[in-house]
């Protein structure tokens, strides 16, 4: 059973990532929004690391997944400039590897893939309905999901090689 203050911790990230993806959202907002994301995660973290140490094992999976999370929300920000994103990618990549080799973690990275097939299906689906005056913006938005995909179907592809092996 959840912990009621996790379990309002974890409804808390997922509003904050929702208003975050909301394309309405405006820098400030987004701005103050992220804060307070960022402290919901530290609160939860703290909580998590308050568990005793048979929950240490679940606990850094949640933090992998929480930190996959982030810097994936980070990285759809298709005004991100080239040099922060290429040092997110970085860091989601060591996230990555350090990501366990259970089939739990298998299922986890094939439901971000899927999430991200799904994202990268509809973004194509609308190029055709978006004005010509930014369809140069709308393929540079698709090319940027279409590279962080990439990426996720590797990571993907690694870990079913990782839990495969594992036996």
């Amino acid at each position: 059973m959840i912990p009621l203050d996790v379990f309002v911790c974890e409804e808390n990230i997922s509003l904050y990532k929702k208003l975050l993806a909301d394309r309405n959202t405006k820098g400030g907002q987004r701005e103050m929004i992220g804060k307070m994301l960022a402290e919901e995660e530290a609160k939860l973290l703290m909580l998590f690391n308050n568990a005793t140490s048979a929950r240490e094992a679940s606990n850094d999976r949640f933090v992998a997944r929480a930190n996959i999370n982030h810097y994936l929300g980070l990285l759809y920000d298709a005004g991100l400039a080239p040099e922060k994103r290429a040092a997110l990618t970085k860091l989601l990549i060591q996230e990555e590897d350090n990501f366990g080799r259970d089939a739990q973690q298998l299922r986890f990275a094939e439901k971000r893939a899927a999430e991200g097939r799904d994202r990268l299906n509809h973004l194509r689906s609308r190029f055709d309905l978006t004005p010509e005056r930014l369809r140069v913006e709308a393929l540079r938005v698709i090319a940027n999901v279409e590279a962080i995909q990439h990426l996720l179907e590797g990571f993907c592809h690694q870990l079913r090689h990782r839990v495969s092996n594992r036996i």
